[in-house]
C-alpha cells in the first residue's frame, strides 16, 4: 500500500475498520457545532493540567497557553476524557477498562454548577457528545500518529501509540454505551 509508508496498516484494519463506521456520529457533530457560540476553551483540559493541594483539591489550571476560542464540547469532553478512564491513555488491558460514570455526573454537575446558568440549551445538549467525541477523536490521533511512524507523540515501545489508540476506542465505544 502506498499510503502506508512505515508498514503498520495491516496491524490496524480492524480499528480503521470500526473508526470508518464512526461516520453518522461525526456528521451529527458536524451538524451540532454550527449551533454553538464559540466561548474562550483551555482547549486541553485533561486533569494533568490542574494543580492541586496537598489534600486534592483543585487550586488552579495550567498550561493556558493553548487558550483559544472554542466549543464546551471540546474542553468538557477532553476533562472527561482524562478522569473517567479507569485505566491510563496507554494500559494495553482493555477488557478491564469501565467508564466512571459516578466521576462523570459529578463533573457534570459540577461544570453546570461553575458555569452559573450561562449555558445555552444547545451547550448543554453537546456537553455529552464531546464526552464521546473526545475519546475519537484521541482514538483518530494515536493511529494516525502510528501509522506515520510515531512523529508526534513520544512512544516507549513500537506499538505504543496504537495501544493507546485502542485504548481510547475502548473509552468512545464505553462512553457511548452510557451517554448515547
Amino acid at each position: 500500500m502506498a499510503l502506508d509508508k512505515v508498514g503498520r496498516a495491516a496491524a490496524a484494519q480492524d480499528l480503521l475498520a470500526q473508526l470508518n463506521n464512526q461516520q453518522a456520529f461525526i456528521a451529527s457533530v458536524l451538524k451540532t457545532i454550527t449551533t454553538l457560540p464559540l466561548r474562550v476553551t483551555h482547549n486541553d483540559t485533561k486533569i494533568n493540567n490542574l494543580l492541586f493541594n496537598g489534600q486534592n483539591k483543585p487550586l488552579a489550571v495550567i498550561d493556558l497557553d493553548t487558550c483559544m476560542a472554542g466549543y464546551l464540547l471540546h474542553d468538557f469532553g477532553d476533562m472527561v476524557r482524562s478522569c473517567c478512564n479507569s485505566l491510563n491513555e496507554d494500559d494495553g488491558n482493555i477488557e478491564h477498562m469501565i467508564f466512571k460514570v459516578d466521576i462523570y455526573q459529578a463533573l457534570y454537575q459540577g461544570y453546570l454548577a461553575g458555569a452559573q446558568g450561562q449555558l445555552s440549551a444547545p451547550e448543554l445538549a453537546s456537553l455529552s457528545m464531546g464526552a464521546r467525541l473526545m475519546p475519537l477523536l484521541l482514538t483518530m490521533r494515536f493511529l494516525t500518529d502510528y501509522l506515520d511512524g510515531d512523529n508526534y507523540f513520544a512512544t516507549e515501545y513500537d506499538d505504543h501509540n496504537l495501544v493507546r489508540a485502542n485504548n481510547q476506542f475502548k473509552l468512545y465505544q464505553l462512553t457511548t454505551k452510557q451517554l448515547a
